[in-house]
């Protein structure tokens, strides 16, 4: 979902939108600072107060609501609406990398630590290539880059709520 919303919001607001490429680079730029910044928040809660998987759950959830948001906007809203999205989007689906790492690295051993994350890893950047292709896929069959998100929410919410659902692991 990241990169999906990195490679196509700005061709997104600059196409159905009409924003310029500056404003349109603009929000990405609000997006990616929201992620900066989360990142560094979630983080601290994953440490103090919330577990782990739980958070990743929630952020899920975040991720999918901002993808449905992001479909939902129309060229009526308000810019500092679509500005606040773009940084929802960007909290949650740019800011959960080092939540997940510091949790894949808890429930190994570890000796086994390089390479469960690396191993994990390897699903994430695959998907880091293989989604927006699908995503671009998706936006040239239905001519709209709202039915792209719209269709991007539905498989993070279905992993979200598993997260939410699965018992506690415990390290071996």
């Amino acid at each position: 979902m990241q990169h999906c919303f990195v490679t196509y919001i700005v061709s997104y607001l600059t196409a159905d939108f009409g924003m310029s490429l500056a404003a349109a680079g603009g929000m990405l730029t609000l997006a990616q600072l929201g992620g900066i910044i989360s990142r560094l928040v979630w983080g601290v809660a994953a440490e103090r107060w919330i577990r782990s998987r739980l958070l990743l759950g929630l952020l899920g959830l975040g991720m999918a609501a901002s993808a449905l948001l992001t479909a939902a906007m129309t060229s009526q809203w308000p810019t500092a609406l679509i500005a606040g999205v773009a940084a929802l989007f960007g909290a949650t689906a740019i800011g959960w990398n080092g939540v997940y790492l510091a949790e894949v690295a808890r429930l190994v051993p570890r000796q086994e630590v390089s390479a469960a994350t690396g191993g994990t890893l390897f699903f994430t950047y695959l998907g880091m290539v293989v989604n927006p292709l699908l995503f671009g896929g998706i936006v040239t069959a239905t001519g709209s880059y709202g039915a792209g998100f719209a269709l991007i929410a539905l498989p993070v919410a279905g992993c979200a709520i598993l997260l939410l659902r699965l018992r506690e692991i415990k390290k071996s």
